[in-house]
């Protein structure tokens, strides 16, 4: 888990850190934040839903970056809510050959399938680790990604890796 930009910035300040705001129809922004050009003007052609997404799907390239996604590889997703399906998506894009997604929702890992998804699994189903090296012929994944806050899941992500995996854990 990466520390909280704050802890390491004694004056940080965001929204949704220490600013409220970022999820409301309109929000005032500190003078400082424009003088510092922190602020990056919309298209007019963008709308407001896709201008929502813009955050969240940041965080996912570079989730998939920092997991050092490459053409070819086998790649585990934690999580087939928004914040999971969007790592798929970007996983997929950057060249995934396999995109596996765990998560205990069935309808969740339809939605999964229906974005990009080559497996999925129910882990109240059985035991992922088990799944995992199966499909990998005992291998492991080039890469896992979780998108829950679930600490022990988090734990068990690391014996799913091949030797040489990146595991990224996408939570504060």
């Amino acid at each position: 888990m990466r520390a909280r930009a704050d802890e390491h910035v004694p004056n940080f300040s965001a929204f949704g850190i220490n600013i409220d705001g970022a999820h409301t129809e309109f929000v005032r922004i500190p003078a400082a934040a424009i003088a510092q050009g922190k602020l990056d003007p919309l298209e007019s052609d963008i709308s407001p839903a896709e201008a929502a997404l813009a955050e969240p799907l940041s965080c996912a390239v570079n989730g998939v970056r920092v997991s050092q996604v490459h053409p070819g590889d086998t790649v585990l997703i934690y999580g087939a809510g928004p914040m999971g399906l969007f790592n798929l998506m970007v996983a997929v894009i950057s060249g995934a050959a396999q995109g596996f997604v765990v998560d205990l929702d069935d309808a969740r890992l339809e939605t999964a399938k229906a974005l990009g998804a080559s497996k999925t699994f129910n882990s109240s189903r059985g035991a992922v680790k088990d799944w995992v090296m199966d499909e990998t012929h005992g291998r492991g994944v080039d890469a896992v990604i979780t998108a829950v806050p679930v600490p022990q899941l988090q734990a068990d992500a690391l014996q799913l890796l091949h030797r040489s995996g990146v595991y990224a854990c996408l939570r504060d």
